[in-house]
Order: C-alpha cells, then sequence, then structure tokens
C-alpha cells in the first residue's frame, strides 16, 4: 500500500490541535485540491466561530485514503473478520499492519505538540484519541485524553457536510465551544452530589424539603424515570444542576423491591404529595413518556410544569430532541452519559445516570428560559405548554370502542383487501406481496421495464407513495394497478393500526400525543409508552 504523507500545517507552538479522519479525503469526494487537511470551507467554519485556522495545527489518523474510501479496510472492532484479514490488536479494535506507523505518528505529534484542546473530527479521530466510537452521541462533549490530560471536542469531520450539509451549524457550534475553552489547558470540573442508595428515611426527609419549599412559594424541580418490564424501576429528582437523589424501587440485590412493602406505599404517597402540591414546578423532558408510567403505575396524575424537549423544540424548531443533543449545544460541562444506563445489573451505575438526567433536565430548562427571553419566544413556549395538561389528560383518558364494531369493522375490509389482491394477481400472472419493497422493484423496473424513480436523498430506485402517483402519470396503462396497490396498502395500514390495535386492560384504545412531534409544529401522535394504542391523528 502506498503512503501519501502530507506535512501538517499550522504552527508547531499550536494552542489547537485539529485532528480529521484521513488524509486526501476531501480530494477524493471533490476534486478539489488543498495543501492540507482543511478545506476552505472548514477554514470559514472556523472562523464562524471565532477562530484562526492559521495558529491551529491539522493533522489526520491516516495518511492516505483507504481502498474504495472504505474505513472498514482499516479498522474493525470484529474479532473473527481481524483474524481472517490479518488484522492486529490496537487499542480496542483492530487495525491493518499497514496503518500502525499512521498511528505512532499521531501520537507523536500530539506529544510534540502539547496542545491545549484537540479537536477530534470524526469516529475515526475519536477512536484513535480516545478510544471510542460513535460521533453523533459523542459530539460536543468536553473530555480529557487519557495519556496526555489534553481536552478535546469530537465533532463531526467536515467531510460529512457533502452528505449532511444541515450539520453545519452543530458543527460550528461545536469550534465555538473550543474557542471558550483553547486559552486554559484546564478541564473545567464541577462537583456533584448524588444521593444513591437512600434510606427510605432518606428519601422521606428529601422529599419533606422540596415540599416545605413549596409551601413557601412556586419551587421548580426535575423529575425523571428509568424503566423495566413495563415497572418504574428508579425514579431522580433534582433541584440543582448538581444536586439529585434516585429512588431505586427495585435492584440487583433485591429483585423484588429495594424498599419493604410499607416504605415503598409511605414513598409512592409522599411523591403524590409532592407532585400535586399547587406550588410544584415539575420538569421533564419528554414527560409525555414518564407522565403515563407513574399515572398507570402509581395511580398519579401527574402533568408537568415544563418539559424542556417543548421548550427547545418551540425555539428550535426542526433539530433533534433528545436530551443527550440538548445538552451537547447548551450545556458547558457536556459530556455524553447516555450510555452509562443501559446496564441494568449495576445499581449504582444506573442510579447515577438517572440523577445525571434529572440534573440535565433543571440546567437545561435554566438556560433554555433565558435563550427564550432573549429571542422574545416566552409567549410562544408558554403557548405550547399551556396544552400539555388536556393533551396528557385525553392521553390517559383514552377512547372508548366496542368489541363488536371493531370485529364487524376487519370483517367488512378484510374481504376488500383479498379481492384487489386477486386482481392484481389475475393482471400480473402471479401473486404480488404490495409491501415488499424487493419484489415490488423486481416486478415494475426489470419485469415491466419501468424508468425507476430515485429517492430523493438516496438517489436509489423508490415505490414509496409519490412515487407511484408519478409512475401512474408516466404510464397509463399501469394507473388502475397501481390504485390498487395504493388501496390495498391504505387498507392494510388500516386494519392493522386501528381495527387489530392493541386496548388496554380497560378496553379502551389510547395514543401518546407529541406536542413536538412535528417540524411544523403541529401535534403528532404514536403508541402509547407501553406498546398499546396507535397513532390516531388520522383519525
Amino acid at each position: 500500500m502506498t503512503l501519501v504523507y502530507v506535512f501538517p500545517r499550522g504552527p508547531s507552538d499550536a494552542k489547537i490541535m485539529w485532528i480529521g479522519e484521513m488524509q486526501g479525503q476531501r480530494e477524493v469526494e471533490t476534486g478539489i485540491t488543498h495543501s492540507g487537511p482543511s478545506s476552505q470551507e472548514d477554514d470559514r467554519m472556523l472562523e464562524d466561530a471565532g477562530l484562526n485556522p492559521h495558529t491551529i495545527f491539522f493533522t489526520n489518523v491516516f495518511r492516505s485514503y483507504p481502498p474504495g474510501g472504505k474505513v472498514e479496510e482499516w479498522i474493525t472492532f470484529q474479532p473473527k473478520k481481524a483474524k481472517a484479514l490479518g488484522f492486529i490488536p490496537r487499542a480496542n479494535a483492530f487495525i491493518h499492519p499497514d496503518v500502525v506507523s499512521h498511528l505512532d505518528h499521531l501520537e507523536k505529534e500530539i506529544a510534540a505538540v502539547r496542545p491545549n484542546i484537540m479537536i477530534l473530527a470524526g469516529s475515526v479521530a475519536l477512536w484513535a484519541v480516545l478510544g471510542a466510537w460513535g460521533i453523533n452521541n459523542w459530539r460536543g462533549s468536553l473530555l480529557p485524553d487519557p495519556r496526555f490530560g489534553i481536552k478535546c471536542v469530537p465533532t463531526f469531520n467536515p467531510a460529512f457536510l457533502f452528505k449532511e450539509w444541515e450539520q453545519r451549524p452543530i458543527i460550528v457550534w461545536d469550534y465555538k465551544k473550543v474557542a471558550r475553552e483553547w486559552e486554559s489547558p484546564e478541564l473545567p470540573k464541577r462537583q456533584t452530589a448524588f444521593c444513591l442508595r437512600p434510606s427510605s428515611d432518606t428519601v422521606l426527609a428529601y422529599i419533606a424539603s422540596i415540599l416545605a419549599a413549596c409551601e413557601a412559594g412556586p419551587t421548580w424541580f426535575a423529575a425523571d424515570i428509568e424503566t423495566k418490564n413495563n415497572q418504574i424501576d428508579c425514579i431522580g429528582i433534582a433541584r440543582s444542576s448538581t444536586e439529585a437523589i434516585c429512588i431505586p424501587f427495585f435492584s440487583p440485590e433485591y429483585s423484588l423491591g429495594h424498599y419493604s412493602e410499607s416504605e415503598e406505599v409511605l414513598i409512592i404517597y409522599n411523591l403524590h404529595r409532592l407532585f400535586t402540591h399547587p406550588n410544584a414546578r415539575l420538569i421533564g423532558h419528554n414527560w409525555m413518556y414518564d407522565g403515563p408510567y407513574i399515572a398507570k403505575i402509581w395511580g398519579l396524575f401527574a402533568p408537568c410544569a415544563m418539559d424542556t424537549m417543548i421548550q427547545w423544540h418551540t425555539i428550535f424548531t426542526g433539530l433533534e430532541k433528545s436530551l443527550s443533543f440538548v445538552s451537547s449545544i447548551i450545556l458547558q460541562y457536556h459530556r455524553y452519559w447516555k450510555d452509562e444506563g443501559k446496564t441494568w445489573t449495576i445499581g449504582e451505575a444506573r442510579w447515577a445516570y438517572c440523577c445525571k438526567d434529572a440534573c440535565a433536565t433543571f440546567e437545561i430548562k435554566e438556560a433554555l428560559d433565558k435563550l427564550a427571553e432573549a429571542l422574545n419566544l416566552t409567549a410562544q413556549v408558554a403557548e405550547e405548554m399551556a396544552n400539555f395538561p388536556v393533551f396528557f389528560d385525553m392521553g390517559l383518558r383514552g377512547i372508548r370502542q366496542t368489541k363488536e364494531a371493531r370485529k364487524a369493522a376487519g370483517e367488512e375490509l378484510r374481504p376488500q383487501i383479498k379481492e384487489r389482491l386477486k386482481t392484481l394477481e389475475y393482471i400480473f400472472d402471479h401473486p404480488v406481496k404490495v409491501n415488499s419493497a424487493p419484489q415490488m422493484k423486481a416486478l415494475f423496473y426489470d419485469d415491466l421495464g419501468v424508468q425507476p424513480v430515485l429517492h430523493r436523498k438516496t438517489k436509489k430506485p423508490t415505490l414509496a407513495a409519490d412515487a407511484m402517483e408519478i409512475l401512474a402519470e408516466r404510464e397509463p396503462i399501469l394507473r388502475y394497478p397501481i390504485m390498487l396497490i395504493e388501496q390495498i396498502r391504505s387498507l392494510q395500514v388500516y386494519d392493522s393500526t386501528f381495527i387489530k390495535a392493541k386496548l388496554d386492560a380497560d378496553g379502551r384504545i389510547r395514543t401518546s400525543f407529541n406536542i413536538a412531534g412535528t417540524d411544523t409544529l403541529r401535534l403528532a401522535s404514536s403508541k402509547t409508552p407501553f406498546g398499546s394504542g396507535a397513532n390516531l391523528m388520522n383519525v
């Protein structure tokens, strides 16, 4: 394999080090050549964030472009594949022997430059420096390099913009975090106080302290639940961005319950007193998930006073709404933590994860309050939240339906589906599976030889609803079978989504409304957090 070495550009005493994924990436994708790994657009994004590209040391993990542009040709996390290809272990992965020198050279560069902060542009750079993978998760985090203690900020590789241009503001935002941190080598620290294994007396005292504050006036606090097997296994409550308690109801040691029955009843009773206090101001993130659990498991109607997902969506309509993403944009001390709660068997790790969720929610609310005021959007947020109790109540109440009418509708609908399928089989002289994308593409684009309609984003042949309309206009002889296919699909969706929808134990059908569900700010709905019900918006 031929290695193409490109000297890094930037001063040797740079305080910022930019580490990309592979040399030659931009040249291969765009046909544009330049003297270093940073293109003009990279420079513009750095300048937009208040950084001077000429004071940054630029380099890459790999110093040439992998065969076919596939990084899998050089690195894998699969032992069997690594053994078959002759790859060798490196950190928590396996790499091609030819690129060992690339990684060694990168380590020498980091040791020589010793910047105050490093920008890790892409998953390969993230792995090479921190041993982690998944830039979508880790971007925006402020992390220490384990070998040298250098601050790191992972972000997307600028080459990603050739596929997802809308991510440009996110990269600039991450660069702004670098601009705030580059002058000092010190990693910002703050102390957190999490109570993870509280006794029932400690829990009651904590709740009592919030209730006492509520007696004095409106009191804000954040809450977050973790669930397992349709049960609440713990709840975190935070009164600030750094202090929280996690109340566990199950744990690895006590699978039947962390507290005695009488203690658990007393705790839930006092949570009821807290959540229903007229001065309680509950904060949640996507509380349309947490709230129904609390209602079903504990019989407690507890809509939140502020849902930070709705707050965020109202201010930044169109951006991702997950708690970790919002945290990566809003919070100064953001460090990705959402994988920490996946291991249920390790109690304290999961409880700390729950506390982090609650604290992040509390801090995000405070930050978004200021941002909404600065952008003159406080009234709009209040208007969206005013709808929350109504839709929350509607989701819990559900809709009554009779089994007889439901059965009759199905008996009327399914023969119509069979009749249309039989007609299609007569037209094409073989059975047609209208919901099988491969078979439908083979039918239209191979057997019938119709010119393919390409998906707008993927540029691959598609037979989605809008594509079928185009084909019907283009090929009038196919208009009738296409109409049958669309009718069958619609009837099958109606049958599976509504007539066969899973009902709750009381025989009612429910839906979970999402005020932050669409970019147009209209309402959306889906199945309930328990997997019952359906999207009822079309009904």
